[in-house]
């Protein structure tokens, strides 16, 4: 069976080496451990998505097997993913729907944040200086050369990305602002990077954002236990319910 999963994954990793949309297909065998198949899909309803699922799985012979399916909630899955799962259900039969709580998690997080006009002003000038330095190889090196970190991009399905950026800027504030010193005072940098590193500066040292920034520090690295917890293969109903029970005290 495990020889038989590798070789017919290796053949769609080929097979799908295109530009067309990829999804990420994660199987968890009780015995074998976990096995990601990478396809692509063409069709975004909850009749393509299904497809391709039934088309991938049913090389390996789990109609009786597969116990249980769970989607990450991204925004090609937000409408779909109840009307996927029964569809699923038709031909896998065991296959009980599970939640993602990881995701679920985000989903609450994203939404308390983007309800305060202040907050989600704070987190969308964090976003930018991710962009600022991951968009620019020099940038990135001169940030590299200073702190010996490099700031994280944001993704959008996943909450912990925004947590490493608290983090990195929290802990590093005082060394980006000297790469944004450099890059105002020194020759040869492009104008765009100049006034782009005055404004970052300002929000460095603005009242408003050094206020959040330390809150939010404490706050997400309690969130960032639960995180890993919910996304661990080893959780179960009472590692979650402590874990929790444990965030009670924010």
């Amino acid at each position: 069976m495990a020889v038989k999963i590798q070789n017919n994954l290796s053949e769609r990793i080929q097979k799908h080496e295109s530009t067309k949309t990829r999804i990420s297909i994660s199987l968890q065998f009780q015995m074998l451990g976990k096995t990601n198949i990478l396809s692509t899909i063409d069709d975004r309803t909850a009749i393509g998505l299904t497809n391709v699922l039934k088309e991938e799985l049913n090389c390996f012979g789990l109609k009786e097997k597969l116990i249980a399916q769970a989607y990450d909630g991204a925004a090609v899955m937000s409408v779909s993913r109840n009307e996927v799962q029964s569809l699923m259900k038709e031909v896998y039969p065991n296959a009980h729907y599970v939640h993602c709580y990881a995701h679920q998690l985000n989903l609450v997080l994203k939404k308390v944040c983007s309800s305060n006009k202040r907050v989600r002003t704070f987190f969308s000038s964090l976003s930018g200086f991710g962009v600022f330095f991951t968009s620019s190889p020099k940038r990135n090196d001169l940030l590299r050369e200073i702190t010996f970190k490099q700031v994280p991009r944001v993704c959008e399905t996943r909450w912990n990305f925004r947590s490493k950026i608290v983090s990195c800027i929290k802990e590093n504030k005082t060394k980006i602002g000297k790469c944004f010193n450099k890059i105002i005072n020194d020759e040869g940098w492009d104008d765009t990077s100049v006034w782009q590193s005055v404004e970052f500066k300002k929000c460095l040292e603005d009242l408003e954002f050094n206020f959040f920034l330390p809150i939010f520090y404490s706050i997400l690295k309690h969130v960032d236990v639960l995180y890993n917890i919910l996304q661990s293969s080893n959780s179960n109903t009472i590692t979650i319910k402590e874990a929790f029970e444990n965030l009670s005290f924010l």
